[in-house]
Parts: C-alpha cells; structure tokens; sequence
C-alpha cells in the first residue's frame, strides 16, 4: 500500500530588487477548479528577512480580504540597508492564531549604481 502524507513545507519564493528602491510583492491567493480567490478576512501575516544584524520586519498589506490579495513591501529605507542574499519568509496566522511559514526564499538587494 503507498504511503501518503502531507506537505507542511512553505513554497519556494525569490525577491529580487536594488538598494534604495521600495519593494512592492503582490500575492494573490486562490484555491479549487476554477481558481477562486481566498477569503482572507480574519487572517493575518508577518514576514521577515533575515540578517545578521537581525529581523527586518516588513509591512504586509491586506487591501481587500475577499480579493485574496496580499501586498509585501520593503521601504527604501529597509532596501537601503540590504546589500547581497538573505533569507526572507512569510507566515499565515489563522483566526484560531495557528501559524504557518507559507513562502520562504531569498530576497536579493542588488547595490544601486
């Protein structure tokens, strides 16, 4: 009999942008055949990008919860600080407060020339 199970892993995800610029990541999230968006009311989300400095916090947006839309940013002023590869990763809270790392990656900040 085959095994089953579950993947609990977070989807790979890269951010690419250059220092100084604001960084804007839209998500859309949708599920089923056809596609129909996510009911996003009551979630909420943290992300973060990792250094060696520390956690930079980034600002998740949720414009319209029914949308199923989010909006990641990194400001210019965090980009700014940002100069190489560091690990990044968004997290999904439930209304029952139950978190889960969704997307993880990379978030690459090229120097501004």
């Amino acid at each position: 009999m085959p095994e089953s199970y579950f993947d609990h892993m977070p989807a790979s995800y890269d951010i690419e942008g250059v220092q100084g610029d604001d960084i804007l990541v839209p998500l859309a999230f949708k599920s089923g055949t056809p596609l129909i968006a996510i009911d996003l009311t009551d979630y909420t989300f943290d992300a973060k990008i990792k250094t060696s400095a520390g956690d930079v916090v980034l600002t998740v947006y949720v414009p319209t919860p029914s949308l199923g839309v989010i909006s990641i940013v990194i400001t210019k002023e965090q980009s700014s600080l940002l100069n190489g590869s560091y690990p990044w990763q968004l997290d999904w809270i439930t209304p029952a407060m139950n978190r889960r790392t969704i997307l993880s990656g990379y978030a690459r900040v090229k120097a501004n020339v």
